[in-house]
């Protein structure tokens, strides 16, 4: 399972809208208030033969709220998520403003299968 696949099984039956990058809703659609985005860094590891044996991916998972929701629940949730999807789970940074809440959790994952 690529590493696109392992976090959007692992937090969409948390949060139902769960994509890379950037949200866009469908045009004409109202936008999700609680959605997730994620983006990641690829850094080769474990080197023979001057080849990567694994990859270690940096993960930031971005949890969006509207001003007002009680996040501590979800948080919860996404983090025990991605821990059981056998990430290690660093902080969960608040990085909201007047216009909505964002959480941003710091996961990594190692990919052996590389070759």
């Amino acid at each position: 399972m690529s590493i696109n696949e392992t976090i959007i099984t692992s937090v969409t039956p948390i949060v139902p809208i769960c994509v890379p990058d950037v949200y866009r809703p469908a045009a004409g659609e109202q936008g999700a208030e609680t959605y997730c985005t994620f983006d990641y860094t690829e850094t080769p590891e474990v080197f023979g033969d001057d080849m990567p044996d694994a990859v270690r991916y940096l993960v930031q998972l971005h949890l969006f709220l509207p001003v007002g929701a009680t996040p501590l629940r979800l948080k919860r949730q996404l983090r025990r998520a991605m821990l059981d999807a056998g990430m290690t789970v660093g902080d969960f940074t608040n990085a909201s403003d007047l216009t909505s809440q964002h959480y941003v959790l710091e996961c990594q994952a190692v990919d052996w299968e590389v070759g």
